[in-house]
């Protein structure tokens, strides 16, 4: 698994509302959950940036094999360098 990143911990730290502070938590919950995805395939659409490339980085930090749909051959490359790194 990916380690959280330190944005988010800064804002958990940070003067955040109480409301921010619980999303961050759940998020927080959210990617350190182990979802038995390990070698299942995704196909996402608008996988390219967005709620679509977040859901590509969860899953791949859970080693599902990705497919990405996108509208711009440019951004989905862009998103592959990014997810493979």
């Amino acid at each position: 698994m990916r380690e959280v990143n330190r944005y988010t911990i800064r804002l958990l730290r940070t003067g955040a509302t109480e409301e921010q502070k619980t999303l961050e938590l759940e998020f927080l919950q959210l990617k350190n959950m182990d979802l038995n995805l390990d070698g299942r395939t995704a196909l996402i659409t608008g996988g390219s940036r967005g709620i679509g490339y977040g859901a590509a980085e969860l899953l791949a930090a859970e080693g599902c094999n990705l497919h990405l749909a996108s509208c711009s051959a440019a951004d989905l490359e862009a998103a592959r360098i990014r997810l493979a790194a």
